[in-house]
């Protein structure tokens, strides 16, 4: 700042030597200049005095997740959006799921939603493609450990072949690695082949469909703006029990052993493929919509209290990135409930080592991001954000509700306004908003979670076109409307509520802290949070988008 006062002195003083010089014969003109530069140049000082006022008071956090409890780990509901094939290739979306089954957490408690807003049948076959390894890459993954857990990332690309010493093996059968990973390669890159081929397959019926109804533009329009609502489980809710080596995975045709799975969990998490409705005229919000129609759709299935949201093109590079997201949104001490959403870093690959176009963007993840969680938390970019669900519902905190009720003379229900004209009329929905109100007192308790005809037939009216028409969804509620850049509004609103007093985050459980710096969170704060040294990678979420 005293640097900015010296230089800012100087080009005052030199301006006015130079309009009062007897050379000088238009003063005027001279004077208007020297004006006109000076105040450009208050402009950007400002400019750069605003963005580093942030930076200020960074928060650094650490987790450390072998001091969770088990047994204190939620459910948890992780959402995968997609909407073009041809712009996001179905394989970077199945490695992307198959990271996330594959993730350090209890099968029975989490489910993985993959949302097509394109609706198109190589996508839908894509995830069934990959529900189907999921029952050798998730168990071989246990077996051994590995990182990362996207079998691209993993098999091919440079420092992902899984050439890890037998000092660093975290798994529970060294000798079998080797022999393992070469088959479960061979199934891998059949999978590829086979999504390869439903790729071509694709364009072969687009190419045909083109000749028969006219341009390929107006199939492709007819496409993606009007289909059908679809809901499908593909994996079922696991059982709670594991189930362990009774059987092996053996190939059929040859009637070869693959990996002997004796002692290890077979159990895979439940995988439900979502297609909201669209028809013409009706206007569809982009992404936004597509979230609030998994918003609700997972409501009356599974209900978890805790959201992951992932692009299709970003995996999941470290498997405990789940659990660390759920040390801060359950820290104790009633600091946890306060927390609306937790922000990971993202990491890119195929990005060279010297990084000479900034394409990590190093600054805004490492630098700016950590110094607005020591104000009211990071900015939500869209991708890699763990959300506690009520507060997208716009539910206050515990610590508030009590005292808005009490002083207000209303019933729960009305406090926190459920209500038809807010969420709708489904009365499943209703219900699951009220038992997700009261769960930030008690995040343990696992919510009633059915996959029965009933509650995928309810799952699907909630995802159509018509259900939130004159509802508050976009406006109080999910994921904002009106505006492209829906994640940053979505962000600020979750803060509109007044602040409360700054107070340094504390950690009975022992499992999350922060360093050098105090939160000041309004009713909801957001930590943005890297996973500790001890972890297997820096950063939790990974962008497959940029190659080399």
């Amino acid at each position: 700042m005293g640097i900015l006062v010296l230089f800012f002195k100087w080009r005052i003083s030199t301006a006015l030597v130079t309009i009062s010089s007897p050379d000088t014969n238009d003063t005027s003109t001279v004077g208007a200049m020297w004006t006109v530069s000076i105040a450009g140049e208050l402009w950007f000082a400002l400019m750069w005095v605003l963005d580093q006022l942030p930076k200020m008071q960074p928060v650094h956090r650490a987790v450390d997740v072998t001091a969770l409890d088990e047994s204190l780990l939620p459910t948890m509901d992780v959402f995968v959006t997609t909407a073009d094939p041809d712009k996001e290739p179905p394989l970077v979306t199945v490695n992307t799921i198959l990271s996330i089954l594959a993730a350090d957490y209890p099968a029975d408690r989490f489910t993985c939603y993959v949302s097509d807003d394109g609706g198109a049948p190589v996508t839908r076959e894509a995830v069934a493609e990959a529900a189907r390894f999921a029952g050798l890459w998730v168990p071989f993954c246990r077996k051994h450990g590995v990182e990362p857990r996207n079998p691209e990332a993993y098999f091919f690309r440079p420092g992902g072949t899984g050439s890890v010493g037998a000092g660093g093996y975290k798994g529970r059968a060294w000798p079998e690695l080797a022999r393992d990973r070469r088959r479960v390669r061979r199934e891998y890159e059949e999978l590829r082949l086979r999504i390869d081929a439903l790729k071509a397959g694709d364009m072969r019926r687009q190419r045909w469909s083109s000749l028969a109804d006219g341009t390929c533009l107006r199939r492709r329009r007819g496409t993606v703006e009007d289909h059908a609502g679809v809901v499908d489980v593909l994996i079922g809710r696991p059982s709670r029990t594991p189930q362990l080596g009774v059987r092996t995975i053996v190939d059929g045709t040859t009637n070869q052993q693959l990996v002997d799975l004796s002692s290890v969990d077979l159990r895979v998490p439940a995988v439900v493929y979502m297609c909201r409705e669209k028809r013409h005229g009706r206007a569809h919000h982009r992404k936004a919509g597509a979230m609030n129609a998994l918003l609700r759709a997972s409501a009356v299935l599974s209900n978890a209290p805790f959201i992951l949201n992932l692009d299709c093109d970003h995996y999941v590079n470290n498997s405990e990135a789940l659990r660390a997201g759920a040390c801060l949104l359950l820290d104790g001490g009633g600091v946890g409930c306060d927390v609306a959403f937790v922000q990971f870093p993202q990491r890119f690959d195929g990005v060279d080592r010297a990084d000479r176009y900034a394409n990590h963007n190093r600054v805004f993840f490492n630098c700016t991001e950590l110094g607005l969680d020591g104000l009211q938390g990071p900015i939500y970019f869209g991708t890699g954000c763990m959300f506690r669900r009520s507060a997208l519902y716009g539910v206050d905190p515990p610590r508030w509700r009590p005292r808005r009720g009490a002083a207000a003379g209303k019933d729960d229900d009305d406090a926190i306004k459920i209500k038809p004209d807010t969420f709708g009329l489904s009365t499943p929905l209703l219900g699951s908003v009220r038992v997700v109100s009261e769960q930030c007192r008690n995040t343990t308790t696992s919510p009633s979670c059915s996959f029965d005809g009933a509650a995928i037939g309810e799952a699907t009216a909630l995802v159509s076109c018509g259900y939130q028409d004159g509802t508050a969804w976009g406006r109080d509620i999910g994921w904002m409307y009106g505006t492209v850049t829906e994640d940053v509004a979505t962000g600020l609103c979750l803060r509109r509520t007044r602040s409360a007093a700054p107070r340094r985050s504390t950690s009975p459980t022992g499992c999350a802290r922060s360093c050098a710096g105090r939160r000041a969170p309004s009713r909801y704060s957001s930590p943005a949070t890297t996973l500790s040294d001890s972890a297997p990678a820096a950063g939790s979420i990974r962008c497959s988008a940029w190659r080399t």
